[in-house]
């Protein structure tokens, strides 16, 4: 990969008000993370689809989530030039994305493209985001458009979340490069450096599910945009098999969802308790009650910690120390496989 320097004062933010002074495209340095756990079914075409982009990134970040499956080593064998990290427990999507964009940062990235595992990506996908977002830097997160894992339409899941304009603009052959909306789902998202270290990274209290919404509301409370870049195309399966409702997942989802309401309520405490409590117990089978008190319980024993990450950053990317838990380490291999670095994972800068 070609190594890039990027000076200091080109850090700047292009913020409403400000002069856009960003590197130009072919001198940003843009990084691509890639949280994976047990993975090996979808890790060699997505890293394919990276290493042959017309503009592919300088460094690619997998982040290994205690997989069971080899992953780790696969992607190894995939792209021996990616920077590997294992973690030694399976701390969810938000806190291992923010491994990787910690080790983005510290590498010098202007840019991080967050990928989930089953993603693939059109080979000018990463070209078009970066110009989109250099040309709209009012921005804070540019979303790549989600098609269905086998190309043949929309993801379903992210259609819910196109605007209508959109729909109409198609029809009459007007469609634009960049839609703003308020939240689209982070599967595949570009964002800079510049509202990483200002926003943060993904609040670390969500283990998977509602975490992308979760930054989508901190970035517009700070001033950012959210949009689609629609010329940028990636292949997405999870939207295809949300069918698939283990008990887990009921879990997961009913936490991520109490968790999200109850930090993003306008009202005061207790009331988005006894919000929750009508909604929770109305639910569509004896399954997802249980989850869903499960849930409450789980919640309620966090409400300080709740009302804390509500008021502050819950993932400050730009700290230079945070608090971890002691002894959790991440085992890194740097991009020459021949020279090996291992780092603690609280140098991630990423608060927990």
């Amino acid at each position: 990969m070609q190594d890039v320097t990027i000076d200091n004062e080109l850090r700047t933010a292009g913020r409403p008000g400000q002069e856009n002074i960003l590197p130009p495209p072919d001198r940003a340095v843009l990084a691509a993370v890639i949280p994976v756990h047990n993975g090996k079914d979808f890790l060699p075409e997505n890293l394919r689809s990276l290493r042959d982009q017309t503009r592919p990134p300088d460094i690619i970040v997998v982040v290994d989530d205690d997989s069971a499956d080899g992953s780790l080593e696969l992607a190894r064998t995939c792209c021996p030039e990616a920077i590997r990290v294992s973690l030694p427990n399976n701390e969810g999507f938000g806190r291992a994305s923010n491994h990787g964009i910690r080790i983005a940062l510290d590498s010098g990235a202007d840019y991080v493209l967050v990928l989930n595992q089953d993603t693939v990506l059109e080979p000018s996908a990463c070209e078009v985001a970066l110009d989109a977002l250099r040309g709209n830097p009012t921005f804070g997160l540019m979303a790549l458009f989600q098609l269905r894992y086998d190309g043949a339409g929309i993801d379903p899941i992210f259609r819910q979340f196109l605007p209508a304009t959109w729909f109409d603009d198609l029809y009459f052959g007007r469609a634009q490069p960049v839609y703003e909306v308020d939240f689209v789902p982070a599967a595949a998202a570009l964002l800079p450096r510049r509202t990483l270290e200002e926003v943060g990274g993904f609040d670390p209290l969500f283990f998977m599910y509602k975490e992308d919404r979760d930054l989508c509301n901190r970035l517009q409370a700070h001033g950012w945009k959210i949009g689609i870049s629609t010329g940028a195309r990636v292949r997405h399966l999870c939207g295809q098999v949300h069918a698939e409702r283990t008990w887990q997942w009921d879990c997961n989802w009913a936490y991520s969802d109490a968790l999200y309401h109850l930090k993003w309520s306008p009202r005061r405490w207790p009331l988005p308790v006894f919000t929750l409590l009508k909604y929770f117990f109305r639910p569509p089978s004896a399954r997802q009650l249980a989850a869903r008190l499960i849930a409450i319980v789980r919640c309620l024993s966090q409400l300080r910690t709740i009302a804390r990450h509500r008021a502050g950053n819950p993932a400050d990317l730009g700290a230079d120390e945070t608090q971890s838990d002691p002894g959790r380490q991440a085992a890194v291999d740097s991009r020459n496989p021949a020279d090996p670095v291992e780092v603690a994972a609280s140098q991630s800068g990423v608060s927990r």
